[in-house]
């Protein structure tokens, strides 16, 4: 048999690869791979040609490449594997139809197969030279790699075979790491458990297929012999594209495909899975939170959380830069004092680093209990309960000390922790709107002996605006109609009164308000929060407070801290003079410039600037420069009211405040803002 004509034959007829070999028996397992379901009864007419052909000598095998897509998905789509937009085994078959017509001429008998036909194609591919067998157990050929169909003549004459590819994967290990279902080992490959089969099989159980409805392309991606296009449309498909055709239409419209032959049902199953998949996926991938944080990104407010180098002070290295910092709650400075460091460090000696359980367990240590006598006395009040945090302060409080049949009327603009607070309560709620003492009268007189309790909750200083609440005014109403009064006294604390006693001190109105919430960790400089009140109100607290019941009490060297920052504040009242005089600068200088610093009363300076995206980009700007106030926008203050709040505190010298003032002019005037 003359081979390079019939190679020529076979190329011209549109082969890619043409080989020859013997018609041997494969006498063996090939390449490891176990038999799968259906093969089983028919295992001798995968390993031998003459179970097919009794007069087979000779095999003339050819190779028909495809080209590999990447064929990435949209919404709504799905997709076969790489492969010709024609069934391969009519392609093939014409092909070797028309190399047995010029067998026939010269007396050769023959008869065309392709793997749908039984024999170990790749196999006997690479007895023919046509290539090696890799880790996937795909027929690798070096020059047109893996993604190509196999067909070939088995011949009634004997034939020179072609010396075999002495190749193999070596240590390239990409199909392995690639399969996602990892059934490709270095000498094992599992079958049954590759998406090319899954897909196929009738009764395969549920599996992620990857979006692919028939067959599977991953492996062959990843090979490096292969080379892999970005798209082609003829691959990819409408999930609904044929779950409303007949078997008949289907038959009709794809039967030339080469998914058509495991019908209609099986493919609409495959695509109900990657429909299920792509609906867990998106579950498990939190879209719902991508588009609300990409909406923040549209709107110009979305921000990273900036990183500080070091201790909280009036100069700081965030992000690598040192920066003028307007932004801490630490009034006093006391966040990084030497006596409260060398407290909180003798109390670690003494104590450890946690306490170790909650309060009503024995997480109660004798510091506790004396930074609560501590409290009671600086603040003039009977008792004082201790909380994690001023927010659990309020979220555990006024759920404890309200019920159903009560009412809560809360100021419009109370901070967060008090809205959350209310919520938490089985309590009626009513809003007054901010400082309004007409509309609070109103709500009060409409409520008059309807309920058990009324509770009349605000804020003690305004965080945003820095303005204080009338709390003279609330507390008559209240006495006039018999409700109770609630203060949140978080940016007082430490800031306003004798030596920072706080806003209830600032009004002497002691002995007037029933419950007094502040925290521990701004004018204090520390962590944690307190509820001052009458003995009965620590006693029901320990009983019905949930973070208290629940949740681990202060760590030793923070409660050490605290004792030390409340007999500070005791002994003088320097901190909080230069922390007035500070800011009272700083307002002076700011307002001579034509900023809006709004009505505060307090050291809080709001620079209100209205637009959002604005406020941000003021805020960034200025930290370009070397100041860093942070812009505040909604929805922690209403919609139109963006702002920057800067925070004065009495560490600030005034070199610093003359510094920042100047920097402030500078990018106000380049954003055209004064």
């Amino acid at each position: 048999m003359d081979k390079k004509k019939f190679a020529k034959i076979a190329l011209a007829c549109g082969a890619d690869a043409v080989g020859f070999t013997t018609a041997e028996d494969i006498n063996k397992e090939p390449s490891n791979r176990k038999p799968l379901a259906f093969e089983e009864k028919s295992w001798e007419k995968k390993i031998s040609p003459r179970a097919h052909f009794p007069s087979a000598l000779g095999i003339l095998v050819v190779l028909k490449t495809f080209k590999l897509y990447n064929n990435p998905l949209k919404e709504g789509e799905v997709k076969v594997a790489s492969s010709s937009s024609l069934d391969y085994h009519l392609a093939l078959s014409d092909i070797l139809e028309a190399i047995a017509k010029e067998l026939k001429k010269d007396g050769i008998e023959s008869l065309a197969l392709c793997d749908k036909e039984g024999l170990m194609d790749k196999e006997i591919a690479k007895r023919a030279g046509l290539g090696f067998i890799g880790k996937n157990r795909l027929l690798i050929h070096p020059k047109l790699g893996s993604s190509h169909n196999i067909g070939y003549l088995l011949l009634d004459v004997l034939v020179e075979p072609d010396e075999e590819i002495q190749l193999d994967c070596g240590q390239c290990n990409a199909c392995m790491t690639a399969c996602p279902q990892k059934v490709i080992g270095e000498n094992s490959f599992d079958a049954h458990g590759c998406l090319s089969y899954i897909t196929q099989w009738k009764n395969a159980a549920y599996t992620p297929l990857n979006g692919c409805f028939y067959g599977c392309d991953i492996c062959m991606r990843a090979c490096p012999y292969n080379r892999v296009g970005e798209k082609n449309a003829d691959f990819i498909f409408n999930e609904n594209e044929f779950s409303n055709l007949s078997k008949r239409a289907f038959k009709g419209q794809y039967g030339h495909r080469d998914f058509a032959w495991i019908g209609k049902d099986r493919i609409c199953r495959n695509i109900d899975w990657i429909k299920k998949e792509k609906m867990m996926g998106n579950i498990h991938e939190l879209k719902y939170l991508q588009d609300k944080v990409d909406e923040l990104k549209e709107q110009g407010v979305y921000r990273t959380l900036p990183e500080m180098l070091g201790a909280n002070g009036p100069v700081i290295n965030l992000d690598g830069n040192e920066v003028i910092n307007l932004s801490s709650n630490n009034y006093l400075g006391f966040a990084n004092h030497p006596r409260l460091k060398k407290a909180a460090t003798a109390a670690i000696e003494k104590y450890g680093v946690g306490p170790g359980a909650v309060r009503t367990i024995n997480g109660n240590m004798d510091i506790h209990d004396e930074l609560e006598r501590r409290l009671a006395h600086f603040k003039h009040e009977e008792a004082v309960t201790v909380y994690q945090s001023g927010f659990n302060c309020n979220s555990g409080t006024i759920q404890a000390i309200t019920d159903r049949g009560d009412l809560i009327i809360s100021d419009s603009l109370n901070h967060a922790s008090i809205i959350d607070g209310v919520r938490l309560s089985r309590a009626d709620k009513a809003v007054y709107q901010h400082s309004d003492m007409e509309d609070l009268e109103r709500i009060l007189k409409e409520n008059q002996g309807k309920y058990n309790v009324t509770l009349i909750i605000t804020d003690g200083v305004f965080s945003m605006d820095g303005d204080l609440a009338k709390l003279p005014k609330i507390v008559e109403l209240a006495e006039q109609y018999g409700a109770l009064t609630y203060v949140d006294d978080a940016h007082g604390s430490g800031v306003l009164g004798e030596c920072g006693r706080g806003t209830v001190d600032h009004f002497g109105l002691h002995g007037r308000i029933d419950f007094i919430i502040g925290t521990l960790s701004k004018g204090f400089g520390c962590l944690g929060g307190y509820v001052a009140s009458k003995q009965v109100t620590k006693e029901w607290l320990s009983h019905r407070g949930r973070p208290i019941l629940f949740s681990t009490s202060l760590p030793p060297a923070i409660v050490a801290a605290l004792i030390e920052a409340v007999g500070m504040l005791e002994e003088s009242s320097e901190y909080t003079d230069r922390l007035w005089d500070n800011a009272r600068y700083f307002k002076e200088e700011l307002g001579k410039l034509g900023f809006n610093t709004g009505h505060s009363e307090t050291p809080i300076t709001p620079v209100i600037i209205g637009d959002e995206a604005k406020a941000v980009a003021f805020s960034k700007e200025l930290l370009k420069n070397g100041v860093y106030a942070c812009s505040i926008v909604f929805p922690t203050v209403p919609m139109g009211t963006g702002r920057l709040r800067c925070m004065i505190t009495a560490e600030h010298t005034k070199e610093n405040l003359k510094q920042a003032v100047e920097v402030f002019e500078k990018v106000g005037k380049e954003m055209g803002l004064i």
